[in-house]
């Protein structure tokens, strides 16, 4: 299992979670919620960093790595005491001045079976 590089993004840095629910409305007001699977809450985190050449190649280098092995990877969250899994389907990547990138990536939380 792959752990992501221990640089950490710029903070504070955005959480999002939505449930994976579906809403019926009957009449009279009243409603029916129903939710889909086990860990119907994926939370999502909107991570910047602010990095040196070397450091934006490492970054850059493992997200792709992943990518193209269609890997999750492990990555521990401001909020959690411990590493989680995580995948990452789109980061970008851009030169501020010369030596210094900005990444921009979102982690999507996976849940797999061991």
């Amino acid at each position: 299992m792959a752990t992501f590089p221990a640089i950490d993004p710029v903070t504070p840095a955005p959480k999002e979670a939505e449930p994976t629910s579906s809403k019926m409305l009957l009449g009279d007001g009243y409603e029916v919620s129903l939710r889909f699977g086990l860990n119907n809450v994926r939370p999502e985190w909107r991570l910047t960093w602010e990095v040196t050449t070397g450091d934006a190649t490492q970054i850059d280098t493992f997200l792709q790595a992943r990518a193209n092995a269609g890997e999750a990877f492990d990555w521990q969250p401001p909020d959690s005491a411990s590493a989680l899994r995580w995948r990452c389907e789109e980061w970008t990547v851009s030169q501020k001045v010369y030596n210094w990138y900005s990444i921009t990536a979102t982690f999507k939380r996976v849940f797999e079976l061991s």
